[in-house]
Formats: C-alpha cells, sequence, structure tokens
C-alpha cells in the first residue's frame, strides 16, 4: 500500500521542502510542516527544527510560541493555535530523538493544562495530550514512581504508585483542606509524572468591572435568503463575508437550516477556498482555507421536505475555527454587520411568513 502512495508522498514532501525554504512566517504553519517532515525523515528536517526553536519565547524554565506580536492574553489560557504550536514543537523534538531540548516546552504545556486535564479546545487538547504522551515515553524507557502527598494538621497522607502499565492513567484523589494548608508532594523512583493540585472555591466579586481587552480582529458577514418564485419547494441562502485582520486561518462557516428544510441533493461544490462541506444536525458546515479582505459570496441551496407552522429564524454564524474560545454568540444586527471573531445572522423562511401576515389579516 505503500508503494502505491510513495510518488504522491514524495511529492508532497518536496512541496514541504521547497516551502520552507522559500521562508514560512507563520509559527504555527511552521511547526505544522516541521513534524511532517520529521515523520517525513526529510533532510530539511533538523534545520525546520531548528528555525521553529530559534523562533521561540523562553521565560525561566518554560519554552512556548506566540501566533501575535502580543504575548499577554486576555484570557488565563493561551491561544489553541499557541497550544497546537508547542504541542507540533514537542512530537517533532521526539519524532527526532532531542528529548532534552523539548523538556522546557513539556514543562509549559503542562502548566497550559486547564482544571480537567484539557485544553481551550478538543484539537489542541488531542495534540497537547499526544504530544506530552509521547515525550514522556521518549524519556525515559522506565517509569517506576511511588508520589507522596504529605500535609500539615489533620491532613492524611496519599500516595500514587505509577509503572509501566498504568502511566498514562489519570489518577486523582479529593482531600479535605484544613486551615491553613501546606502540603509537600516527594517523588522517588524513575520515570516523568505531571502532578496537578486544582483548588475550587467561591468568592464574592468586588467589582463588575470587565477585564480591559484588545479590539479582535473582525469579520463582516451579510446573509440574504432569496425564494424561488416558480417553486415554493426551494429556497437560496446566499453568504457574503470579508474578514479584516492578518491572517484568519481555517474559517467555519455554519448555516442553520429552517425546519422542514435540507440541502439540495446538488449540495456545494468544493473549491480552493470551500475545503470540506458537511450537512449535520440540522446545520450546514463549510471549512474554508481562509477569508481575506476582499468579500467571497457562497450559495447554499436548500429544499423543503415539508411544511411547518411557526418556524423559526435559521441561524448563520462564521468563526475562526483554530479560536473556538472565540465563539461566543452576539446580538444580530441588521444589514451588514461588524463582529469581533464571530458573527451570526438570522434568516426566516419566505413563504411561512408570507403565510403569517396573510393568516392575520383579518380581510
Amino acid at each position: 500500500m505503500m508503494n502505491l502512495y510513495q510518488s504522491i508522498i514524495d511529492k508532497a514532501i518536496q512541496y514541504l521542502e521547497s516551502t520552507f525554504d522559500e521562508g514560512i512566517a507563520n509559527n504555527y504553519t511552521l511547526s505544522v510542516v516541521v513534524y511532517a517532515l520529521s515523520l517525513a525523515k526529510s533532510n530539511k528536517t533538523e534545520a525546520a527544527l531548528n528555525e521553529l526553536n530559534s523562533r521561540a519565547i523562553t521565560t525561566g524554565n518554560k519554552k512556548y510560541w506566540s501566533s501575535s506580536n502580543q504575548q499577554t492574553y486576555t484570557y488565563w489560557q493561551p491561544r489553541t493555535t499557541d497550544i497546537e504550536t508547542g504541542a507540533y514543537a514537542l512530537l517533532s523534538f521526539y519524532q527526532q530523538s532531542r528529548i532534552g531540548d523539548g523538556h522546557f516546552v513539556m514543562k509549559w504545556l503542562s502548566e497550559q493544562r486547564n482544571h480537567l486535564g484539557g485544553y481551550g479546545s478538543t484539537q489542541d487538547t488531542v495534540m497537547a495530550l499526544q504530544a506530552l504522551s509521547k515525550y514522556q515515553s521518549g524519556a525515559d524507557g522506565t517509569t517506576s514512581l511511588t508520589l507522596t502527598v504529605t500535609g500539615s494538621g489533620s491532613f492524611v497522607t496519599k500516595t500514587f504508585q505509577l509503572n509501566s502499565n498504568n502511566y498514562l492513567e489519570l489518577q486523582r484523589q479529593q482531600i479535605i483542606v484544613p486551615q491553613p494548608l501546606f502540603i509537600n508532594a516527594t517523588a522517588v523512583g524513575r520515570g516523568l509524572a505531571i502532578f496537578q493540585l486544582n483548588l475550587v472555591y467561591n468568592q464574592k466579586p468586588s467589582s463588575r468591572a470587565k477585564r480591559e481587552t484588545p479590539e479582535p480582529d473582525t469579520f463582516v458577514l451579510y446573509v440574504t435568503g432569496q425564494e424561488d418564485k416558480s417553486n415554493i419547494y426551494r429556497l437560496t441562502v446566499d453568504v457574503c463575508t470579508s474578514y479584516f485582520g492578518n491572517n484568519s486561518g481555517m474559517v467555519l462557516l455554519e448555516v442553520g437550516l429552517l425546519s422542514g428544510f435540507t440541502l439540495s441533493p446538488m449540495g456545494i461544490p468544493t473549491t480552493d477556498t470551500i475545503k470540506m462541506v458537511e450537512l449535520k444536525d440540522d446545520k450546514v458546515f463549510l471549512y474554508l482555507d481562509s477569508v481575506s479582505y476582499e468579500e467571497i459570496c457562497i450559495s447554499v441551496p436548500l429544499v423543503r421536505f415539508s411544511s411547518v407552522a411557526s418556524s423559526q429564524d435559521a441561524v448563520v454564524k462564521i468563526s475562526q475555527y483554530y479560536e473556538p474560545m472565540l465563539s461566543i454568540p452576539i446580538p444580530q444586527v441588521s444589514g451588514i454587520g461588524r463582529y469581533f471573531a464571530v458573527s451570526e445572522f438570522r434568516y426566516r423562511d419566505p413563504i411561512l411568513l408570507w403565510y403569517r401576515i396573510s393568516v392575520s389579516d383579518p380581510h
């Protein structure tokens, strides 16, 4: 099977190598290319990883990459693209057997996890946990650790055993918190483990003032519904959008379906911009390669399969695929709306709207 696709793989590797030689400005893109070249054992692998490593930000004993010039965040967790960049870098260090070079990256990734052990989205959580697991397996072939947690006062000592059979399993223990709390964690043996203490409490806020946040990049979204005058069973939703910012990256366009409508069998053809189209849960998902300041328009053909009374408005939403934390529904406005990170627009069933008017007319 490998021989069947080897020529295609070779061409892909050559393309990535030439792209690297031409220069890749975006850190996230470079990290993906580096990992792909590492897996392919390209002769550009070491140079590519060295280039990525030279762009890292080192703070104390931690190393990470930033997808923007701004190195501070309005939320305590970094951007999902920064998490993925670190994950791809750590995977590349593992793949090239440069375990020592990845130690600071591992520490940074470990400290960015939330209280559940994950990150801001499914994608960066999968990549980061894969990178941490791979790195752990490559750091030391043997895992045999005894972790003992002791505390003051009435604190009951807790012991965790880690070995080669359970080192990927989560072990946790809820503890009673005495006042004040002083704990000490001691590990004896060989191997690598991540110890995390979560302290959850409620606190009455002293101020309702919002944090100052920088203005993020902006989408413009314009949606119209075009009914077919000759066929009430057909409706076309025209979506036009543009983006004002440095780089939108992959974009997810969600077109909600009106009750009684579904995507036309003719579908939506893929293009250089439209990479994939999915129909799921009464929505049409369009994965766009990127959106620039030049407006692009997409027509979504719908067909009616059932007449539904009192149909609600459908929602069209656009967001950056790799920044789901910014995907917050916002109020609709009429006409062309400018929104932060996500744009949302609603449209109605023109036929049922006409029925509403005719029914409410006393004449």
